[in-house]
Order: C-alpha cells, then sequence, then structure tokens
C-alpha cells in the first residue's frame, strides 16, 4: 500500500536538522532585525577592542554567556524609548527584542541553539544588573476599557459632533460597524481587519470566509446606534450582498416558515465568487475589492478617540478586555469563558484582562449593605483621561510661538528650498529624490507640532459646564459639524435618529437604514445648500436642467449657484445669499430687511471664518468688529467676503481702528458683546479672536494682493483686451444695437454657463483670450476653486460691466444704472435704462438713491483717479453709471436720460453729501487701487467693435432672447482637447479653450475624440525631459492660458509633429526651450 500510494527512494526532504515551527512573514521580518543588530553588535569598536585585548575570543557567538550580556547592553543603547520621558527603553521591551533574537538565531541556526539556561540568566540579567546600569524604565502602557461609557461618547462624537472629513463616508459607517464587532463580541483585531502579523494575506472577515459570533436584531429600549443589525444590513445591502433581496423592503419583509424560527438569506454569487471583504478600502469612487488593513483602522480609532476628547485612546485590545470583563460577571462557567475568548489558557484571562480594581464592594459586604457593582466601571472609564474640550489643535499663542522657534524655523526654510529646486529640476530622478527629502522634513516639522500639542494637552486645564460661562469657547473644529451639517442631509437626519429609542423596523428605523445606504453609495465630492442640490442628476434651476454629471467637478456647485441666483432675481435689481440660513434674497430692502431679522432674533455667527467644503461655499467670511457695530446698516453688519484673501485684508485693517476708536484703556475686550473676556494687549485680543471666532493669523501693515482673474487682468502678458464692436442703426428713426458684421449662421454652438438675466452679466458678457475670441461670460465671482489645466474662459469679466463684483454671489443687473445713483428721478421715465424693468420696485430705487448719494462723493474722484482693470468692487457697494449701453442709450429718441451721460458729465459729478467712510463697502475701500478710468472704460466701450444686445423688454428687442434663456454662440469646430477642456475655432477665426459642458453638440466632440491623434493645435511646447525610464515628456502651455497652469504631458498625449519638432536628442541634458 504505501508502494502503491507512491512511497519510494526520494529522501531529499529527510535530513537530521530540527524542524522550527512555522512562522508569519511579519514574525520572520521582527527576528530578521535583531539579526543584522547582532551583525552590526560584531564589528563595533567595543568588540574588536575586546578581541585585542584576549578578553573574549575572536569567535563572536551567542553560546558564550559573557557575549551574549554584552550584545544584551548593546541592545538596550540601540533603543529609543517611547514611554520614559528619557527616552529610555524600558525592561519589558529589551527582553521582548532579546526574545526575538534567540528565535531567529535557532530557526537559522538549527544545530547551534542557544541553550536555554542561557537564555533564562540573560532575561534575570536584563531584569537586574542591567536595569540599574542603563537606567532602563519599568513603566507600561496604561490599560484601557472600552466600556459603555466611552463607547457612547465614540459614538456620539461620530454621528453628533464629528466635522472630520473621511476620504468617503462609507468608513463612518464601517467605523461604527466595527466598534460593534469589538464590543458586542471577543473579536480579535484580525479578525475582522487585516492584522499586521497576517499582512499582505487579506485574511479578515470576508463573506466567504466568516467567523461565527452571535448578533441580533431585537433590543428592547435601546437607541437605534447600538443595533448592530441596522449597520451590518446596511453595508450587505450596499453591496448587493444578497442573492435574491436587493432593497430594504425586500429584506424585512421576509419571515420564517410557521415550522422553522430561521430563514437563511443566501450570498450573492458576485460576492462569494470574488471573496469580497465585508470591510473594504475605500476611495473617492468607492468600496475597492482589498480589505481594510488593522493598522488604517486602528489609526481611525486613535484619532476618533482623540476627537471625543479621550487623552488616552481606547485600543482594538481595550475593547475586548471589558467584553470579557463584562462577560465574567454574568456566572458562565470558566469553560464557557476560554471557549467565548478563544483561550487555551486559564490564567490568560485572569493576568492580560481582568482589571485590578474588581467589582467585589467591600464597603457594602462589611456594612451588609445592597451590593453595588457599577462603581468599578466607572474607574475603568477614566482611564482615558476624558476631557470634551481637549485641544484638538494648538491654540493661536502656541502655534506663534512654534513658528518662531529656531529648529522650526531652519526645517521651514529648507522645505521652501526644496520646493523650489523641484520645480527647476528637469529631470524624473531628480525630483523623486528631491521629493523624498521634503516628505522627511516635512515628517520632521509634523513631529514638532505634535511634540507640542501633546504638551499643551497634558497641562490643558479641565473646566466644568457651570463655569465657563461666556469666557468659554469649543474648538472650531468640533463646531466645524454645526456648520456643515446642512450640507450633508443624510449625516444631518443620522444625527437625531440614531440616537432614537427605536426598533430597526420602526418608521425611524427604516430612515436610519436608507440614510446609512445613502452614505455608502453616493460619491461624496460634491455638496450643496439644501435649495441647491440637483434633482434628478440635473440643474435644479428650471430654465436650465442641464446634466450636471456632464459639468467639471470643480464648477458643479459653481454652476447650480449662479443659475439659482439668476433665477430668483427677477425683475430686482439685486439679489444676494443669505450663508445664515441658506436662503436667496431678491431686492435691496428685503434684503436689508432679512439681515435685520438676523441681527433682532441674535443669529449671528460665531465663527467668522470663509468655509469651503467639498467644493462648495458654506460659509462668507464676516468682521466680528462691523458685525456688532450696531450704527451701521443691517447689509452692512453682515457683509460677507466670499474670497479668503478679501476677508483677511479686511479684519487685518479694520482691527487696528476698532482698537483706537477704544481710546485709552487698560484692557481691550472682545467686540463680541457675548464675549465677556478682555485683554491687555492687542495681540493676546487677536489671539482670541483665531481661537474663539477663527480668525486668519495676524499680517503686520503688508499691502495685500489683490485676488484677480488672470485671464482678465489686463496687465497680464498672456491676456490680450479685444475692443468691442458697436454700431447704431437706425430703424424708423430709432437707435438699434446690431452687430457690424451679424451672426454667422452655424450648426455647432456653444454656451455659457447661466447667469445673471442682466445684459451686462450675460448678453454683454463675452471677453477676450490671448487669441482675440470673443467668449462667454460665466462666473460671477471667484470661488477660490482649484482650476483644472485650463481653468474656463467663462470666467472672464466684461470690460463693459467693470464694476460689476465677481467675489459677490450677489447678482445686480443695476450695478451701472444711472438710476442707481443719479439724484434726478429717472424711473420716471419709461424709456430710460435705470428703470428697463417693469418690476423694478419704486422702494428699491429709493433706498439704493439714498445709500448711493452717501457714498457717491466720498468715492467717485478715487474711482476716477485709479486705475479699473483690476477685479471689480462688490454688489453691496453701489457702483456708478458708467456704461456702454447707458451712453448708447441716451443718443435714443424714445429714451434719453436727463442729462447727456456722457464723458464730460463723468468730469463733472453732481455734488452729493458725503458719507462716513465706515458706511462704505469694505471691499469698495480694498479695490480703490485697482480701477480703470472711467472716461477709458467709456471710450473703450463706445468706439469698440462688439455686437451688444439691447435689455430685454426695451424697445427694439421682440427678437432677442429672454435674459434667462441660455445664450449660445457660433462655433466652427473643434481642434483638440486635454482631459474635460477642448480647444474651439470660432466662426470669426479666433479659438479658445473651453469645458466640455458649454459644447452643445455631442457629435462635434465624440469626432474629435476619435479623430485626435495627440495635443497639437491649442499648446505650445515649452520644454523637454528625460524621466529616469528614458521616457520623454513635453512641458506644454494652453494658449491663452496663464503660465502657471502649465503641465508635463507624456509623449502618448502629443501629436506626432509635436514630437518630431521637439524631440530631445539621447545626450540633451536640457531640455529645448520655446524659440
Amino acid at each position: 500500500m504505501p508502494k502503491k500510494n507512491g512511497f519510494n527512494n526520494d529522501n531529499t526532504d529527510v535530513n537530521d536538522n530540527p524542524v522550527p515551527q512555522d512562522i508569519l512573514e511579519y514574525t520572520k521580518g521582527r527576528y530578521d532585525v535583531q539579526m543584522e543588530l547582532w551583525l552590526e553588535f560584531k564589528i563595533s569598536g567595543k568588540i574588536k577592542k575586546l578581541i585585542r585585548e584576549g578578553k573574549i575570543p575572536s569567535d563572536v557567538t551567542p553560546h558564550d554567556l559573557k557575549i551574549l550580556k554584552l550584545f544584551a547592553e548593546f541592545m538596550g543603547k540601540s533603543i529609543k524609548g517611547v514611554l520614559d520621558p528619557n527616552g529610555k527603553p524600558t525592561v519589558q521591551t529589551v527582553r521582548n527584542y532579546f526574545r526575538c533574537f534567540a528565535s531567529g538565531w535557532n530557526i537559522d541556526n538549527p544545530k547551534s541553539l542557544i541553550p536555554r539556561d542561557h537564555t533564562d540568566s540573560i532575561t534575570n540579567y536584563i531584569k537586574g544588573p542591567l536595569k540599574k546600569k542603563l537606567g532602563l524604565s519599568t513603566a507600561t502602557r496604561t490599560k484601557t476599557y472600552l466600556t459603555l461609557e466611552n463607547y457612547t461618547h465614540m459614538e456620539r462624537q461620530l454621528w453628533q459632533s464629528d466635522g472630520h472629513e473621511y476620504v468617503h463616508e462609507a468608513y463612518r459607517v464601517f467605523i461604527s460597524a466595527k466598534l460593534k464587532c469589538h464590543v458586542f463580541t471577543p473579536s480579535r483585531l484580525g479578525e475582522i481587519s487585516e492584522g499586521s502579523t497576517r499582512r499582505g494575506t487579506g485574511k479578515g472577515l470576508r463573506y466567504k470566509q466568516r467567523p461565527t459570533h452571535i448578533l441580533y436584531e431585537f433590543l428592547p429600549d435601546q437607541p437605534l446606534f447600538v443595533n448592530p443589525i441596522l449597520f451590518m444590513l446596511a453595508i450587505f445591502l450596499a453591496a448587493g450582498a444578497f442573492k435574491k433581496y436587493h432593497t430594504v423592503e425586500q429584506v424585512l419583509a421576509v419571515r420564517p416558515p410557521a415550522d422553522q424560527r430561521y430563514w437563511v438569506l443566501e450570498w450573492a454569487d458576485h460576492v462569494l465568487d470574488g471573496d469580497l471583504p465585508v470591510f473594504p478600502e475605500v476611495s473617492v469612487d468607492g468600496p475597492s475589492q482589498k480589505i481594510q488593513t488593522g493598522t488604517a483602522f486602528s489609526a481611525q480609532l486613535k484619532e476618533l478617540c482623540l476627537r471625543a476628547g479621550m487623552a488616552v485612546w481606547v485600543t482594538i485590545h481595550g475593547g475586548r478586555r471589558e467584553t470579557l470583563i463584562q462577560a465574567t460577571s454574568n456566572g458562565y462557567s470558566k469553560g464557557e469563558l476560554m471557549k467565548f475568548a478563544a483561550h487555551t489558557n486559564q490564567m490568560t484571562l485572569t493576568r492580560d484582562y481582568l482589571s485590578s480594581i474588581t467589582a467585589v464592594d467591600g464597603l457594602a459586604s462589611f456594612l451588609k449593605l445592597p451590593l453595588r457593582s457599577d462603581q468599578a466601571e466607572d474607574f475603568r472609564s477614566m482611564t482615558v483621561r476624558r476631557n470634551p474640550e481637549l485641544f484638538l489643535s494648538l491654540p493661536a499663542k502656541k502655534q506663534d510661538e512654534l513658528r518662531q522657534r529656531d529648529d522650526y524655523v531652519a526645517i521651514t526654510k529648507k522645505i521652501e528650498d526644496i520646493s523650489l529646486k523641484i520645480n527647476a529640476a528637469t529631470t524624473q530622478a531628480a525630483v523623486h529624490e528631491l521629493r523624498s527629502q521634503r516628505s522627511q522634513l516635512l515628517e520632521q516639522r509634523r513631529t514638532l507640532e505634535n511634540e507640542e500639542l501633546n504638551e499643551v494637552r497634558h497641562t490643558q486645564e479641565r473646566i466644568h459646564p457651570s463655569e465657563r460661562e461666556g469666557t468659554f469657547h469649543v474648538d472650531q473644529h468640533r463646531s466645524r459639524f454645526d456648520r456643515l451639517r446642512h450640507m450633508m442631509p443624510e449625516r444631518d437626519q443620522l444625527s437625531n435618529t440614531l440616537f432614537c429609542v427605536a426598533p430597526l423596523r420602526s418608521a425611524a428605523g427604516i430612515s436610519a437604514l436608507k440614510d446609512l445606504i445613502a452614505l455608502l453609495k453616493d460619491p461624496c465630492r460634491v455638496a450643496y445648500q439644501p435649495s441647491l442640490r440637483p434633482m434628478q442628476g440635473r440643474c435644479p434651476v428650471p430654465h436650465c436642467g442641464v446634466d450636471i454629471e456632464r459639468v467639471d467637478i470643480d464648477r458643479r456647485w459653481k454652476h447650480v449657484f449662479e443659475c439659482s441666483m439668476a433665477y430668483h432675481k427677477g425683475a430686482h435689481k439685486l439679489v444676494d445669499f443669505c450663508f445664515i440660513c441658506n436662503t436667496p434674497v431678491a431686492g435691496l430692502v428685503a434684503w436689508e430687511s432679512h439681515c435685520q431679522e438676523h441681527i433682532d432674533k441674535h443669529e449671528l455667527p460665531l465663527r467668522c471664518d470663509f468655509v469651503k467644503f467639498r467644493r462648495a461655499v458654506v460659509c462668507a467670511g464676516r468682521c466680528m468688529t462691523c458685525m456688532h457695530k450696531k450704527r451701521l446698516p443691517a447689509a452692512r453688519r453682515l457683509y460677507g467676503f466670499k474670497k479668503q484673501a478679501s476677508w483677511g485684508k479686511h479684519v487685518n485693517e479694520c482691527f487696528p481702528i476698532y482698537v483706537e476708536n477704544l481710546g485709552k484703556t487698560e484692557v481691550i475686550p472682545c467686540p463680541d458683546p457675548d464675549c465677556s473676556v478682555a485683554y491687555q494687549s492687542e495681540q493676546e485680543l487677536w489671539y482670541h479672536l483665531q481661537d474663539a471666532h477663527s480668525y486668519p493669523p495676524r499680517s503686520i501693515c503688508t499691502k495685500t494682493k489683490k485676488e484677480t482673474d488672470t485671464f482678465v487682468d489686463g496687465r497680464g502678458a498672456s491676456v490680450e483686451r479685444k475692443r468691442r464692436r458697436v454700431r447704431v442703426e437706425k430703424e424708423n428713426g430709432d437707435s438699434k444695437l446690431i452687430s457690424a458684421e451679424g451672426i454667422k449662421s452655424a450648426t455647432k454652438s456653444i454656451r455659457s454657463t447661466p447667469t445673471s438675466p442682466s445684459p451686462y452679466a450675460s448678453d454683454l458678457g463675452a471677453s477676450a483670450n490671448s487669441s482675440g475670441a470673443n467668449t462667454p461670460l460665466s462666473s460671477v465671482f471667484d470661488l477660490d476653486i482649484p482650476q483644472a489645466i485650463c481653468p474656463s474662459v467663462t470666467s472672464i469679466s466684461s470690460p463693459s460691466h467693470s464694476f460689476a463684483d465677481e467675489e459677490n454671489l450677489g447678482v445686480n443687473e443695476y450695478t451701472m444704472s444711472p438710476s442707481f445713483c443719479s439724484p434726478s428721478p429717472l424711473h420716471d421715465d419709461p424709456h430710460a435704462w435705470g428703470s428697463a424693468r417693469d418690476g423694478a420696485s419704486q422702494a428699491e430705487n429709493a433706498a439704493l438713491t439714498s445709500i448711493c448719494n452717501d457714498m457717491f462723493q466720498a468715492t467717485l474722484e478715487e474711482r476716477r483717479a485709479e486705475d479699473w482693470s483690476d477685479a471689480p468692487p462688490s454688489l453691496s457697494r453701489i457702483s456708478y453709471p458708467v456704461n456702454a449701453v447707458d451712453g448708447l442709450a441716451a443718443r435714443s429718441d424714445q429714451g434719453t436720460f436727463q442729462g447727456k451721460w456722457t464723458d464730460e458729465s463723468l468730469r463733472a459729478p453732481p455734488p452729493l453729501s458725503a458719507a462716513p467712510m465706515e458706511l462704505v463697502d469694505p471691499e469698495l475701500l480694498n479695490d480703490m487701487a485697482s480701477a480703470e478710468p472711467m472716461e477709458d472704460v467709456m471710450k473703450e466701450s463706445l468706439s469698440g467693435d462688439m455686437a451688444i444686445d439691447l435689455l430685454p423688454g426695451s424697445p427694439d428687442t421682440t427678437d432677442q432672447p429672454s435674459p434667462t434663456q441660455q445664450k449660445e454662440y457660433p462655433v466652427d469646430y473643434l481642434l483638440d482637447k486635454w482631459g474635460g477642456w477642448f480647444y474651439v475655432k470660432w466662426t470669426d477665426g479666433s479659438c479658445s479653450w473651453e469645458p466640455e459642458e458649454n459644447i452643445l453638440d455631442d457629435e462635434l466632440i465624440e469626432k474629435l475624440r476619435k479623430e485626435h491623434k495627440g495635443l497639437r493645435w491649442g499648446v505650445e511646447v515649452v520644454r523637454t525631459r528625460r524621466t529616469g525610464g528614458g521616457k520623454v515628456e513635453y512641458r506644454v502651455h494652453f494658449i491663452g492660458r496663464d503660465k502657471k497652469e502649465d503641465e508635463w504631458a507624456a509623449e502618448k498625449y502629443m501629436s506626432r509633429e509635436l514630437i518630431e519638432k521637439h524631440k530631445p536628442s539621447k545626450k540633451a541634458k536640457q531640455g529645448r526651450r520655446r524659440s
């Protein structure tokens, strides 16, 4: 029989060597580290000296006890301790390292094993003489316990207070579900996630391979957040893990048969065949097929504990420890407990799991009172040292002090120098090396910051809630979720429903289940306010309805916002968006009333910073001193800055004025009357404003460079401002504005992103790129959104409305209207441009005129004397009547202004009363230095050569489209493409880069994609370089765009013509530059 089964004379695997136990790769790696340390020890200077002196044999082996003692000392001096403040290693650490060395030696040398008496002797040597000689530490890690109280704090932080943004919200669901797996069962880390000891094996909780633990649905009188089936069922349904059931209703409708207490739901084939993990790694695009590692989950758990206020975070083992402690108090036998914990030694539970504080009530036992067992759990809860207001970041003062330290400054300087070298590097190998150096320096700087933060946390005072009063302000990271919750509807609902005491099958339970599934499945790339959320994947504005997926991801929120503002504006002169209640408000009077209502209800924001979340503007920047200055108009007090730079500049300039107005005083109070704090210096108060009100770091009297659109700035080298073509054609004695050449008919067209229905923001919204193309206007203001390779040319402003505010979220069609600030009642003239809209409110006209009259005299002279080519001023500062349309309309026979609105009239403005400068819009003052003389604007508009449409609804505009309709522009054909951008050739021969969503003809796009052979027409090659692998890359400049957007393109993306023209020679070290 043995011979029949294959027994033969092959003895290659039979020898006299001892067979060691199989070990994991992770364990083998730990052994190898100590074996390398042994080799380093053998060639150390001390060993060579002892060999020369004859004190030890030349053959250094671990079989000599003296050599082993020397090695133990060498090992102890090579370890940097973590628990000891002086960096000394602990006795247990040295013992563990020596044990790894002995095991590694015995595996590698099975015929020359280290004797057992030698290892026992070295253990005693480490615990005794070596400990005294080296001063080894006896510190141990504090045992923490995930008690019910600590677990509840973590769940509340995760769902009700957490402003942390994960890569995908699925991780939030996974963390909560994994916590339940570890506190309701004795599962070890490696059973749920891929443990570090099994790195690379992919072992963990999978649909095909699952451990057996009991979890059930019915939990009477318990909140939903503790229900494990709720979360596991959401994960299964989101993954489509059931074979026959795909919806919540289908699963909950399943009942066991009458003769059976259960019914098995079978897994779907794809989760079994693919051996998918229950808790996979997740990217921004969704879950992958790779299981999450235990290291990653432990890091997430640590950060969650810190955000929950636990200075000592709870480990996964802390949850298992508490679970076994609770199990021992319920009367289970030792055998059941050992099986439950998967222990093989009865001493393991007592030695490693049970707390030193037992549940035995000695006091009640002695006094013969009813026994209590809850105090022991309170002591275990205290092991995390929870401080509800634990610092999540360094206070402003500590940050300032750290950044001025010599070591921090030196590292920062090195990082800046390396960044410059990276930009100048020409080879991929050099870039890789420099980036590696920069990463190391960044890690060193983070270490300094973390050390400082830990020190601050250690000395942080714990304040009882009853003692906080008005002097207490929570960390800005703790208030983040309350500021963002309206942008995340599912999380907003879950923060309430999960903490309801209800069964899973109740209305609250089903709602929570569906919201959890939505978090698992929905992408988390763009957030929207409730009124701006797309409907069925399309823009919610009725006149638009564009497929939102076709819009570039960085511009989706901006697209919907602009459409909504244009739609709500209607016949009003102004529409603005309230970021306090997330509501658009149309009309100046209504806006002032709306702001006053917030002030009367004490709904002023505590935090003043400009906040963006998932590519959306969530909070506008505000000024604390202006907000609480009661003599200012309500709209002025609640003015919101839409740019980080503009907001930072204003608050830095407004603060000294606030301090100066206080006069001589011993202390400086906070501008917020609800803040009962006062400081002796300006800097201390500014630190308070940073910590409590989210002010930016203070700048010392430096002139901030204004943020401008690089494609509009006339001083940019790559931008060519093209004159507008205007021709007045008389028809029946009237003046009509038409194109000098007319609009050529074309089958292909391109549209602009819907904006304001104003002719100044739509019909006149054309601007020139470097090729001289007249392209549609789209953006109302700069959202500071990182642009893609080719930012949309639709963000280019029109010179004919230089006063329009591209920073402001409001849309104001009457920014340039004479009726806005002219002392004469122009609105009485039915044909005047100032009253062209029939629905314009008389009350709005009066309010606008009143405000403008006060501001006109104080600002118009300065505006005329400055350069108007920079980004225009804010909407809420009322602009002045300079517009090509106004000048042309003054010549119309149907309606004229009272007095010619010409260049001469601008030089002699009507006498108006001056107003205090504090009543002027803050951004007006910021923009004064960047204005173009009105005469130049007027001359350019009147002498230009571009077609202008009349205001819809006014005479001779019956053939014009509605202002809410999207303007289309004729396109000849598409020349080039890069990502989601296309190089468009217009019918007039000019070219520009346009985003894909602006191109209406899908056939035109598809044709280019099929025929495109690489970049050619829309780029210029700046230089070339060879990568480490010998491949060639081309630095391309996109024609008409800013040089800062130049990119490196691989050879496969280039056309053959450009490759042949610019390909470097094999010996060339430097890239070829453009001539």
